[in-house]
């Protein structure tokens, strides 16, 4: 029952974030937003999961049932998405757009690691490679019709019609996804001690940390997601730019490269599951940071739209192994008992990563080009690919293609 609550959960969510996700900063460019603008697309909602990850995951390990927080969680973020639609719909400044993209970030917060929590211990880790690989698919497939549908609609609607229509309907799905997450059949959690007597945050994070089998594990996994993140965050504010103004896109076209991405990542996410059951996460993990690592690259030395669809089959088939095996490591990384702690410390540390690096792209942009900047971000995410190699070992790396 779960595993099919699962895959529809998953189907109305890729449909919501297929519509709206690959378009947030189009639409804030179209409302007149300048580059820092831009990179508080992405600073703001960081800057909301930094504040209120920790309070949150405090407050949901004394809970012993999630499923209702997460399901509130869901509609108070989707029906950001309509309000998203309406503020351009009206004509409002960019700064109207950016105060609901943050407020909608807190209740994801919330539905983001209470689902996390309650999808853990439902699956047994030898199964999430599965159960996550056949969702991320589906996911991949249904985010690529609605993105193609999102980019047609865009193209032929006029402003600000078409971000309304599209961004409302993206709501109406986010919604759907609430009422499936609904149906999930939560198992009993023994609720954590009362307030008052719960360890303080950082003598959680410390227990983390102290555990001799997977403490070290802990922190060379937050210390290479960071790196990457970083390259991710870094020209995030940059990409909108660089598609609009020097490789003169259309909606309709920077919407295929989402669409192409996501069917790249069906393609290969059934490949990437047989391979994680068979060898475990560690060494597909590093192979998908190095392919990602050469994603700026390709994108430094692309001359045509084209090779940006082209560009689009190497970040498939890397996001489809990041994807699965970045979660599993995440939640196999800690006691049970701490893992909404591990999991918010997560959050948070990737949540600093995107509240201060699209600021620093955007500081890079005023002395180099949208290219030079993609070149920074490379060489931050090989670091992250070489930390992975080497807690992975070449061996591991080499078993992973050789069966």
């Amino acid at each position: 029952h779960n595993y099919r609550v699962v895959l529809w959960e998953g189907s109305t969510y890729s449909l919501m974030a297929g519509l709206a996700a690959p378009f947030l900063g189009v639409l804030a460019l179209q409302m007149g937003a300048t580059p820092f603008h831009l990179s508080l697309v992405t600073a703001l909602p960081n800057l909301m999961h930094v504040i209120f990850m920790v309070p949150i995951a405090s407050f949901l390990e004394r809970q012993n049932q999630k499923l209702k927080l997460c399901v509130g969680g869901i509609v108070g973020n989707r029906m950001g998405y309509f309000f998203l639609g309406l503020v351009a719909f009206l004509g409002l400044s960019p700064n109207w757009f950016l105060l609901i993209l943050a407020l909608m970030t807190i209740p994801a917060v919330l539905a983001s690691l209470s689902y996390t929590d309650i999808v853990a211990s439902s699956f047994p880790p030898r199964d999430r490679g599965k159960v996550f690989g056949t969702k991320n698919a589906l996911v991949g497939l249904l985010t690529f019709i609605s993105t193609m549908t999102a980019g047609r609609l865009l193209d032929v609607m006029s402003y600000p019609n078409n971000f309304f229509f599209v961004f409302s309907l993206a709501s109406v799905f986010g919604l759907l996804n609430a009422y499936t997450m609904s149906r999930f059949r939560e198992p009993y959690q023994e609720p954590q001690e009362a307030k008052e007597f719960q360890e303080p945050y950082f003598e959680r994070l410390k227990q983390i940390f102290a555990n001799p089998e997977l403490g070290f594990q802990f922190k060379q996994f937050l210390t290479i997601v960071v790196l990457v993140n970083m390259g991710f965050h870094i020209p995030a504010a940059l990409w909108t730019i660089f598609y609009v103004e020097e490789m003169h896109m259309l909606p309709s076209q920077i919407g295929n490269l989402s669409a192409i991405n996501n069917a790249i990542i069906v393609i290969f996410s059934f490949y990437w599951s047989k391979k994680i059951q068979r060898n475990g996460d560690k060494a597909a993990f590093a192979v998908s940071l190095v392919g990602i690592s050469f994603v700026t690259v390709w994108a430094a030395l692309a001359q045509s739209v084209l090779s940006l669809y082209l560009l689009q089959i190497l970040g498939g088939f890397s996001m489809a192994a990041y994807n699965i095996t970045y979660f599993n490591i995440l939640i196999s990384s800690s006691e049970e008992k701490y893992r909404p702690t591990a999991v918010a410390t997560f959050h948070v540390l990737l949540g600093i990563s995107g509240v201060i690096c699209p600021a620093i792209g955007v500081l890079l942009f005023r002395f180099l080009t949208a290219r030079q900047v993609f070149w920074v971000s490379s060489a931050i995410r090989f670091l992250a690919a070489i930390l992975a190699i080497n807690s992975s070992g070449l061996k591991s790396i080499g078993d992973l293609f050789n069966r």
